[in-house]
């Protein structure tokens, strides 16, 4: 028989090598936006072996051509994920700094200046807040355009309270195109935000609180696009502007192009917007019942009726 305190020394390592990796997750992965804000992507090594050198070891690459920047000598994947952080703007330890700097900290950053930057942080006896005009400043100036704009953003708002960044996310989502690789992310953020008593009602806009005051306890939501992915977080209360998701938006084309309507709970909205006339909202697809899917090439006219 196996002995019980041997058992639970087992159960125990076993726990702190699962919270060791969870956290090691969550790093990496704050890294690799932090990199594709910049332009440039994180690898991995493939290595498994624990005991090896480059275990767990990394490089940067150019996200458009994939030359090396950072971790390719004197080998490949030579850097180690602390090394990426500093390179990137963010602090040694697992809390990133970046989403404290002031302008003048990014500029730096941006110069390559990041030992400079990270100093001038700690040197700070109290780090400032970041406020709406110096995020639309940050998410909105040159070198951020719609598709880095959500990766941008989420690195300002992630660790932030509801005071702060709710704001932030009302104002810029719509201008945040390419959002797969983040969304998740902001959907805990707001999700987080709401189950501490912080429902994005409370920091709308005068048009967009009517717009949201007028919906109903069970809402219609439809959702435009192609059938290899009918369900998202965003959808529109108008099935004209799914329509016209379904048929090709900003550049994209769908070969097989559908609408998606299905029924949502209003307590279950997680943000609703106005500004670009599409009657938005966010939900986490889970949420989404009664799903129906419609294929829109029968509804589109021939040429000449």
């Amino acid at each position: 028989m196996d002995d019980p305190h041997n058992q639970l020394l087992l159960s125990r390592d076993n726990a702190m090598i699962g919270n060791e990796q969870q956290n090691l997750k969550i790093t990496e992965n704050r890294v690799r936006r932090a990199a594709q804000r910049q332009g440039l992507k994180l690898k991995k090594s493939r290595r498994r072996d624990r005991r090896a050198h480059d275990f767990p070891r990394y490089m940067i690459v150019a996200a458009n051509n994939g030359a090396p920047v950072i971790g390719h000598k004197p080998n490949a994947f030579s850097a180690s994920l602390e090394d990426i952080q500093l390179y990137l703007g963010l602090d040694l330890g697992k809390e990133r700094m970046y989403q404290s700097f002031t302008l003048e900290q990014l500029e730096l950053l941006q110069q390559g200046k990041f030992r400079v930057a990270m100093g001038r942080v700690r040197a700070a006896s109290a780090l400032p807040k970041l406020d709406l005009e110096t995020a639309r400043d940050l998410l909105c100036g040159r070198g951020i355009n719609s598709h880095q704009r959500l990766q941008a953003m989420l690195e300002l708002v992630e660790r932030r309270s509801a005071e702060e960044g709710m704001p932030i996310v009302l104002e810029n989502w719509t201008g945040c195109d390419a959002t797969g690789a983040g969304i998740d992310c902001l959907l805990f953020c707001l999700s987080v935000w709401k189950a501490q008593g912080h429902r994005h009602d409370g920091y709308l806009s005068v048009e967009a609180r009517e717009f949201f005051d007028d919906l109903s306890d069970e809402v219609t939501v439809y959702r435009g696009g192609d059938a290899s992915k009918h369900i998202g977080a965003a959808w529109s209360t108008d099935r004209d502007v799914a329509l016209g998701f379904a048929r090709g938006h900003r550049g994209i084309r769908n070969p097989d192009p559908i609408i998606t309507a299905a029924t949502v709970s209003k307590e279950d909205i997680l943000a609703v917007f106005v500004d670009r006339e599409e009657s938005e909202v966010l939900i986490d697809p889970t949420d989404a019942f009664n799903i129906r899917v419609t294929r829109v090439q029968k509804e589109i006219s021939k040429p000449g009726e």
